[in-house]
């Protein structure tokens, strides 16, 4: 009995330590996820942005000076 308490207090501790350093992993892949999803996101945006320019010229081009 006096081995089984020192035993059960190290693996108690280890099992903290492990769910501890878990939690920082799932945390540290939760942010990388959002900051590329939020990178690929203004990517989108960026070429969205970019035809949206492009038909807005080429709808002027087409109805001419005279816009009536």
């Amino acid at each position: 009995m006096n081995y089984v308490l020192p035993v059960v207090v190290v693996l108690i501790c280890g099992a903290a330590v492990e769910f501890n350093e878990y939690q920082h992993a799932i945390a540290d892949v939760h942010e990388s996820a959002r900051r590329d999803s939020q990178t690929y996101a203004n990517l989108i945006m960026g070429r969205l942005d970019t035809r949206f320019t492009e038909l807005d010229m080429a709808l002027a081009a087409l109805h001419g000076p005279d816009d009536n």
